[in-house]
């Protein structure tokens, strides 16, 4: 389906219905009223006939939702998923309530998804509107993210949620009570501590993102190479960004998973993403010697660290460098790093300079663009009298 998209929310009435039978929709049965749900940048509450969104522009999407439970006052967790949207597809879930979760056995016939798209005049009122005033910016934050890569990344049960679901761990957890252990008993160990008593819980089978795995500094990698290599190892991550090049298509992949991990972190509130997000960047940001080698994916990735910094809420982002220095401390090494080679190639100058000066403008940052042992020494002296 070729169409310009509108970039605002005032729609003139033909585009609407345009819009409406040729884009996707989404229905929610069973929302209670009052919950939140969200979809890409967009958050609405629930009223009394809200069953969803219309005008979904194809194209892969993220939505969520966190119910108001039971007791009518609390929140659940954010409970979501990624759906690759076709033209004129109506894409049907179900909320339990009783389960506080989507009803994970509920899959509609085609029979089901008719009795729909027989009545989509009946169907318009009860739902939302994509707003299209956030959609270039969310084309923006994953245009790295392909279906294929999307399906690699999601968890086996497809469902994400920032609340980890987890299960006792079978081959650590006995069940047996400390209370009741015969030493303990005697008096001869120590009282446990409250961290002890609690079961070992792991997430449950199926539930957890598959992310790239980063290689760490003290890992089998540096254990196996030449000592005289060992210091550049520890200074450069490029050894270890070439380690994780070493897939198909893993360049490509990096980059969709670190804009995957921004979106989900910043709408999902899954915290692994953000693990996943700061491990990348920090993995990318220290690799000196591979800027000259890979010079697109570099250009590439500083242009999506721009969008998503120009996106990012300012209070979260400072947040963020406030409890981790490391993540301004890679960026200040990644202009350097930049700086040493830039004079000489243009392109990748541009995106630096524009990072930079987008942090320094919003966040009043300042960046040293030489190393200090590099910066020159201001001799003293006594003067001439």
């Amino acid at each position: 389906m070729l169409v310009s998209y509108p970039d605002n929310d005032e729609i003139d009435q033909d585009l609407a219905k345009y819009l409406y039978e040729q884009c996707a929709i989404l229905i929610i049965e069973g929302l209670p009223v009052n919950s939140e749900f969200g979809i890409d940048l967009s958050t609405f509450k629930t009223g009394q006939q809200f069953m969803g969104v219309k005008m979904i522009p194809p194209g892969i999407h993220y939505f969520y939702v966190s119910a108001i439970g039971n007791d009518g006052k609390q929140y659940g967790p954010r409970i979501g998923f990624y759906h690759n949207f076709k033209s004129k597809e109506i894409h049907v879930k179900r909320w339990s309530t009783a389960d506080e979760d989507f009803d994970e056995s509920f899959q509609p016939s085609e029979d089901y998804l008719s009795r729909y798209s027989d009545n989509l005049n009946d169907l318009d009122r009860f739902l939302g509107a994509y707003r299209f005033s956030t959609y270039k910016t969310y084309s923006s934050l994953t245009v790295k993210i392909t279906v294929d890569i999307l399906e690699d990344l999601v968890p086996a049960n497809l469902k994400i949620s920032s609340a980890p679901y987890l299960v006792r761990d079978p081959d650590k957890d006995s069940g047996e009570r400390p209370a009741t252990n015969k030493r303990r008993a005697l008096r001869t160990e120590p009282d446990p501590t409250a961290e002890s008593l609690l079961p070992d819980l792991q997430p449950a089978s199926g539930t957890s993102i598959r992310f790239t795995k980063i290689p760490e500094k003290h890992n089998q990698l540096s254990k196996e190479m030449d000592p005289k290599l060992v210091t550049q190892f520890y200074l450069d991550s490029t050894m270890r960004l070439e380690y994780v090049f070493k897939t198909d298509n893993a360049r490509q992949r990096l980059l969709a998973e670190f804009q995957f991990s921004f979106v989900t972190l910043i709408m999902g509130h899954v915290y692994s993403c953000f693990e996943q997000w700061r491990k990348i960047l920090i993995l990318i940001c220290s690799a000196d010697s591979a800027i000259g080698k890979y010079h697109q994916f570099f250009i590439d990735f500083t242009r999506i660290l721009g969008c998503q910094l120009e996106y990012i809420p300012e209070d979260l982002f400072i947040d963020i460098t406030d409890t981790d220095n490391l993540v301004r401390h890679h960026l200040d090494i990644f202009f350097q790093n930049c700086h040493n080679i830039q004079e000489h190639d243009d392109a990748l100058k541009f995106e630096t300079d524009h990072l930079r000066t987008l942090l320094e403008q919003k966040y009043g940052w300042q960046f040293r663009l030489e190393p200090e042992d590099e910066l020159p020494v201001v001799a003293g002296g006594s003067g001439v009298g």
